[in-house]
């Protein structure tokens, strides 16, 4: 027999939860943070465009005046370092001779830099090595004499690299930290809004066969979890309920085989006992024989019904004539009914579509009841009819002695017997009505009882539209 090792799995639960949520939080903060970071870029290089732009502007109206001394000046002040701020400008002719701004910015940014085609909107960002940066544009002016001057502006953007390297070193560590913020927020998290869990698994644990009456479900417990419990209270009420089933079935099963096994000890001892005829011996093994046949009859009831648990017997789809089927069992149990004085009536249609030898065994045991348990003189119904949705039902009714209410849903149980079923059939096992019920259950059907005391019983087996 193999078995099974027990599952285990890798991670707990809560470190499965808070895994996924850091992950999703910190999915969150590096979505957010270079969303940030590009808006920082992005406006950046807005800005730096703007103020170039601005820069050759206020450039070509100076030129426009004709105020180069004051142009001289501009340029000279704006060369003056200024807090987060640095750029140059100057002014070259056709033949590319500066004619204002300072010779020896030609050493570090030629014009051989720019770009060929100068326009507003042509710029290029270049990086030397001493480490700066600079955005460079450049834009010709037409001027009122005909001729056309350059104008190059370049912005230092070292001090703006520092600023974004800063802020780039800041994201990351907030990302990171962030990070970690949420895996201790999702661990304090998962542990709290998971305690119930534990709960429900601990007092799972301490439930026993011994104590099926404990249950989970409590006011307190999370709707997701309330439907868990309530689920589970439910499986534990069927297991109560088989566990009580199982044990009546047991003790009912020692007690039927206990009374045969103990007649034919007692049978055979008394025979032993002293010596006895051929024909006294023969007596003894006859009356032996007939509990074995009420053995066999026992056993067979017993693996019947197993088998329909199991789900092995598949019934037939074939006509089946009721009428005739009746009839048979009434002259089988012909001494029992004149013993009884009992008369038969059968009504309705005569046919029904499902397997026969199980609606054979079904309605014998149901007959046997209606005749056993009926009062001298009285009457067995047997009724067939098909409903309007195609469905049949057999109701097998007598004028009996009837059951008690507070008996009634026993009455299907297995090897289940009152007092009154004892004493007037003590040698019949209480299968019969089980096996009348797994019979119509392996059809889809289902039996239903209606009984008065003192004025009969009647049960109606019902066959669903694909059996009837």
């Amino acid at each position: 027999m193999n078995i099974k090792p027990p599952c285990i799995c890798s991670l707990s639960l809560v470190s499965k939860l808070t895994v996924h949520y850091t992950l999703a939080a910190f999915l969150i903060l590096l979505v957010s943070s270079c969303l940030t970071y590009w808006g920082l870029v992005e406006s950046f290089e807005r800005r730096n465009d703007m103020y170039l732009d601005s820069e050759i502007h206020l450039v070509e109206q100076l030129l426009q005046k004709g105020d180069r001394e004051g142009l001289q000046r501009d340029i000279q002040y704006r060369l003056s370092p200024v807090e987060y701020i640095r750029h140059y400008a100057w002014v070259l002719d056709e033949k590319g001779h500066m004619l204002m701004g300072p010779p020896e910015i030609r050493n570090t940014l030629p014009p051989e830099l720019f770009t060929e085609n100068s326009s507003r909107d042509n710029k290029k960002v270049r990086r030397f090595a001493d480490g700066k940066m600079y955005v460079l544009k450049s834009a010709w002016i037409p001027m009122a004499s005909g001729e056309k001057l350059l104008v190059q502006v370049a912005l230092e953007l070292s001090h703006l690299e520092k600023i974004r390297n800063d802020y780039r070193s800041m994201l990351i560590s907030v990302l990171f930290m962030g990070m970690f913020f949420c895996a201790g927020a999702g661990i304090y998290i998962a542990r709290r809004d998971l305690a119930p869990l534990r709960d429900i698994a601990e007092r799972a644990r301490r439930i026993t066969a011994s104590n099926l009456d404990d249950r989970i479900c409590n006011a307190s417990l999370p709707k997701e979890l309330g439907e868990l419990a309530t689920a589970f209270d439910g499986m534990l009420d069927r297991l109560k309920n088989s566990f009580e089933s199982l044990s009546n079935y047991s003790a009912g099963l020692a007690h039927e085989l206990r009374t045969p096994v103990s007649i034919l000890m007692g049978e055979a001892e008394v025979a032993l006992s002293r010596e006895r005829s051929a024909t006294e011996y023969r007596r003894v093994i006859e009356s032996e024989l007939e509990e074995c046949r009420h053995l066999t009859r026992l056993i067979e009831s017993l693996r019947f019904l197993a088998q329909c648990d199991r789900g092995e017997i598949k019934p037939e789809q074939q006509e089946v004539n009721v009428r005739e089927i009746v009839t048979e069992i009434w002259e089988y149990f012909g001494p029992l009914v004149e013993q009884h004085d009992i008369t038969l009536d059968f009504e309705g249609e005569e046919s029904l579509v499902g397997d026969r030898e199980l609606i054979r065994r079904a309605l014998s045991n149901l007959i046997h009841n209606a005749i056993v348990y009926n009062k001298k003189g009285g009457r067995v119904t047997v009724a067939l009819h098909h409903l309007k949705d195609r469905s049949a039902e057999i109701r097998i009714g007598d004028t009996g002695c009837g059951i008690s209410p507070d008996t009634l849903p026993q009455i299907f149980d297995r090897l289940y017997r009152n007092g009154r079923s004892k004493q007037l059939s003590p040698m019949w096992p209480g299968l019969v009505l089980p096996i009348a019920k797994a019979t119509v259950e392996l059809h889809g059907g289902t039996i239903t009882v209606e009984s008065e005391l003192d004025r009969g019983t009647t049960f109606t087996l019902h066959f669903p539209p694909s059996v009837a």
